[in-house]
């Protein structure tokens, strides 16, 4: 191990919110892997304003798990820090056209897994899901937004009020099929949330949100699906517009 390399397990301890209980457990911690979307530090922002333990990665941006060796965005590190759930951002790439370089096992762990957009595509198509590429025509919708229509009942919409208004961008699509689940729908995706075991997805980003409905979808992944514990037993209050 290289010299200076326990200031930097010290620091990486404190990252990680490493909690020094009798139990020697970590916290409850929620993984953020940003895509490189405009809505990484959003996603981010919420989650600390909900007082989760969050852990931010970024596309590219590699990290060391506790024997202090080089992982990037791998199944074997994210196995060894063990989070409650993680989050994959939107991002600019398409998996259609231009998919991303990533470790497909992460999905394969089982931990609940929260999609926005492209991280909604990344899943749908590691578990055969039928993915298309958007089309829009100049002049019609655009990246602006939409009524979320609500079909059906699931714990990541717990609390989100009828219709919700969500911003959305054109791009790949879901389409529907026999893998999936879908409760949701907007006036260009028939498809706008979605599950399939512990793959969870939206095809809009509830980070920029018109109401608090759509942030409300983190807060549910967060605390209602992944059970994670909060650090204030205060919850956070949602306005309504």
């Amino acid at each position: 191990m290289k010299e200076g390399s326990d200031d930097w397990v010290n620091r990486l301890s404190e990252e990680w919110a490493v909690d020094q209980s009798p139990t020697g457990k970590t916290k409850d911690i929620i993984l953020i892997l940003g895509m490189g979307g405009i809505g990484d530090n959003p996603v981010q922002q919420h989650l600390i304003r909900f007082q989760a333990d969050t852990l931010f990665r970024s596309y590219g941006q590699p990290f060391k798990n506790f024997v202090g060796e080089d992982t990037l965005f791998t199944a074997s590190g994210i196995k060894e820090l063990a989070p409650k759930g993680i989050i994959i951002t939107d991002g600019p790439f398409s998996v259609v056209n231009r998919p991303p370089v990533f470790d497909d096992k992460i999905f394969d762990l089982g931990i609940p897994i929260l999609g926005i957009h492209l991280g909604f595509h990344m899943w749908a198509k590691h578990i055969g899901a039928d993915v298309r590429p958007g089309r829009l025509v100049e002049g019609q919708i655009k990246h602006y937004a939409h009524d979320l229509h609500i079909f059906g009942q699931t714990p990541l919409l717990s609390g989100c009020s009828y219709p919700t208004r969500v911003m959305q961008r054109f791009g790949d699509l879901v389409r529907r099929g026999e893998e999936i689940y879908h409760w949701a729908s907007t006036e260009i995706s028939q498809v706008a949330v979605a599950q399939h075991a512990h793959f969870y997805g939206v095809q809009f980003n509830p980070e920029f949100s018109y109401d608090d409905g759509a942030e409300k979808i983190l807060y549910n992944f967060c605390f209602g699906i992944c059970k994670a514990q909060t650090k204030t037993t205060i919850m956070p209050h949602f306005h309504e517009r």
